[in-house]
């Protein structure tokens, strides 16, 4: 029996996958019963036609929420019916079952609105309000975000494509789940219930998505939050690493963090470092903080000293109050600010500490924004004798 697949998307086919990685984007919805597979990258098939896969039989219809800061949702008709009834989505809140296709609540059956009153023929019709709330309560705080009546947020990921022509196997394979690996971790692309209120309020943070990277065979996203009027700086954010717990270790003020660096210049190595360090804690079961260190083993950018990284408090005071805003579990979400640094620098901090290397950040011009052209601080410090 196979072991690995094909999947056919809007770019071609796919690199091969195992069974298990298979059954994973399954479970997430990212294969759907029509998309196209095939064993050996000739000859395709629908996924439904593959035994052991684990499409849901009767799946429920699921709804999203426009708002101002980014789609909110899916929710099931229920907890919809519930946030109509809290009075947190009003008749002119735009929803959609897919993301395309955009309808006044008012308009789905089912959903408990009060039944409008009539006016009089003489007066002139009140115009629909834009501005309309919802709370998505996915963790302990409530976390409200404004619905606008129109507003365009661009597709983040996109989904498989069934292929235009299939051909049917004579014979239909039946799918050899492979042995089970030990991770004591929940498997990777399961999304969080929580993600879309975490991500609610990166957007409220940092301003609009510029840019999101995604891998198939990860549950870690980096976003891009582009500078802005209100935020001059960039933002690179990871989102998925809360989704899993950490342990307790020195430095971590809670078992659930994201890592946030600040750029100028988003740079692929900026984006990649974050992801690395993002699926190590994961896949090695580690436990990162404020004060702890990551070693990258190489370079980070090309021709740089810096190899490594520490791990501080955001400089920006708001990212640091989003533990204030976001739980998870009842436990705050805190960012992790990631500052690479040299060996010497890393080595001379286990030694004294951090504090004195927040001195040599004040003393030397240390800014906000990532430097992968920056000299070591601690050579500074060691050439000036301070």
């Amino acid at each position: 029996m196979p072991r690995h697949w094909f999947l056919k998307t809007k770019h071609g086919k796919s690199d091969p996958i195992t069974s298990k990685t298979l059954i994973r984007l399954v479970t997430a919805g990212k294969v759907k019963p029509a998309s196209g597979i095939s064993s050996d990258g000739i000859d395709w098939i629908k996924a439904e036609q593959i035994k052991g896969l684990p499409f849901p039989k009767d799946e429920p219809d699921r709804y999203w929420v426009r708002t101002r800061k980014g789609d909110a949702g899916p929710f099931t008709l229920p907890k919809l019916a519930k946030l109509v009834a809290a009075g947190r989505v009003k008749p002119a809140a735009m929803v959609s079952r897919d993301g395309k296709r955009w309808t006044q609540a008012q308009q789905f059956p089912g959903l408990p609105f009060p039944s409008p009153v009539q006016p009089p023929v003489s007066e002139t019709p009140t115009a629909v309000q834009p501005t309309e709330t919802i709370v998505a309560t996915a963790t302990t705080e409530s976390l409200k975000l404004d619905i606008p009546a129109n507003d365009t947020i661009e597709a983040e990921e996109p989904e498989l494509q069934t292929p235009d022509t299939e051909t049917v196997a004579t014979e239909t394979p039946e799918l050899e789940t492979p042995a089970a690996e030990t991770n004591d971790r929940p498997g990777p692309l399961v999304r969080s219930a929580a993600a879309a209120v975490r991500e609610a309020e990166f957007l409220c943070r940092f301003g609009a998505v510029g840019s999101i990277d995604r891998q198939a065979d990860s549950s870690i996203a980096v976003q891009v939050h582009s500078a802005n009027s209100m935020r001059p700086v960039t933002t690179i954010v990871t989102s998925g690493l809360s989704d899993y717990p950490m342990q307790a270790s020195a430095g971590a003020n809670s078992s659930r963090a994201e890592l946030v660096l600040y750029t100028d210049d988003p740079k692929p190595e900026s984006i990649q470092l974050l992801r690395e360090i993002a699926e190590s804690t994961i896949h090695q079961n580690d436990s990162i903080g404020y004060g702890s260190v990551y070693e990258h083993g190489s370079p980070i950018f090309p021709g740089t000293e810096l190899d490594g990284c520490l791990f501080m408090i955001p400089n920006i005071p708001s990212d640091f109050a989003i533990r204030n805003a976001v739980a998870i579990e009842d436990q705050p979400l805190q960012l992790l600010w990631v500052v690479p640094t040299t060996s010497l620098e890393r080595a001379l901090i286990a030694r004294q500490g951090v504090a004195v290397f927040c001195q040599w950040m004040d003393r030397f011009g240390h800014g906000l924004l990532i430097n992968p052209r920056r000299s070591c601080l601690a050579a500074v410090a060691r050439v000036t004798n301070y």
